[in-house]
């Protein structure tokens, strides 16, 4: 729980960082990766980061709460997801001038699952 929050507090930053930014060009292979981990980040880890932090149930009736259970698999996916994304931002530093096609499709396919698997459970 403590490294979803970690990783969504500086995906925040810098996401802040990138908006201060200007000017227009074709996005690169690592502006690409840069982009899916901030989708990524939007979309699966401050969400799944906001339910971890509800209390785990059971609650007394009323009281939202998290299953732990589904942080375990919302872990799992995030291990994956992450593991993909660091893959593919490796690869584009690496081979700045290779197709990063399948590293990027890699990457989308796990942010993918990963927010299959949230919106699941719910939690969006």
């Amino acid at each position: 729980m403590k490294r979803l929050l970690a990783i969504a507090c500086l995906a925040g930053a810098t996401l802040l960082a990138a908006c201060s930014t200007t000017g227009q060009h074709e996005a690169s292979p690592a502006d690409a990766v840069f982009q899916a981990r901030t989708m990524y980040v939007a979309a699966v880890l401050e969400p799944a980061a906001a339910y971890a932090q509800l209390p785990a149930c059971p609650q007394p009736s009323g009281i939202v709460c998290h299953d732990p259970k589904v942080v375990e698999q919302l872990q799992q996916a995030d291990h994956v997801a992450e593991t993909a994304l660091d893959a593919a931002e490796k690869f584009v530093r690496e081979h700045p001038t290779l197709d990063a096609s399948s590293a990027l499709d890699a990457a989308q396919a796990a942010i993918g699952a990963a927010q299959k698997i949230a919106l699941s459970f719910g939690v969006k």
